[in-house]
């Protein structure tokens, strides 16, 4: 099997592709670097299914480790490989107490069958969230402040 896919700019035009050929325990990847046409074979590996079957990865031809996702910038490697984080791992505590608020406050708007003790324990959660997103707030602005 095989297939392509294609980027394009503002107007349209096309910006870049690559077109992937599967192979039996294999994938290639072919695509152009700054003009220079690329064509690269992925290795695919399996692991057995608790209950039958088997999952399939990628092996990063960087590193060899078995991957779920690749990325593709001068090469195809893993997120490792290229050093990636995650949007989270770079937040400051503020930043982790309002995603953690929305969390919890998605859940009460979306808690449908929810009972009396978990809506609770759900509210205080969101009250020790905010309690501590001002605290990390107003420490920051003391250390902003020079205080």
């Amino acid at each position: 099997m095989s297939f392509g896919w294609q980027w394009t700019d503002d107007e349209g035009n096309p910006a870049s592709r690559i077109d992937v050929r599967t192979h039996e325990r294999a994938v290639t990847l072919e695509y152009a670097i700054n003009g220079k046409p690329v064509e690269q074979r992925i290795a695919l590996l399996e692991t057995p299914c608790n209950y039958g079957g088997a999952r399939a990865w990628f092996e990063c031809p960087c590193c060899r480790r078995r991957v779920a996702l690749l990325y593709l910038s001068r090469q195809v490697a893993c997120r490792q490989c290229f050093r990636l984080a995650y949007p989270s791992q770079s937040e400051d505590l503020i930043g982790r107490m309002w995603r953690k608020q929305g969390k919890v406050e998605r859940r009460l708007r979306t808690g449908k069958r929810m009972t009396n003790a978990t809506r609770k324990r759900l509210i205080d959660e969101l009250i020790r969230v905010e309690d501590a997103r001002e605290a990390a707030f107003i420490a920051a602005a003391r250390r902003l402040l020079g205080w």
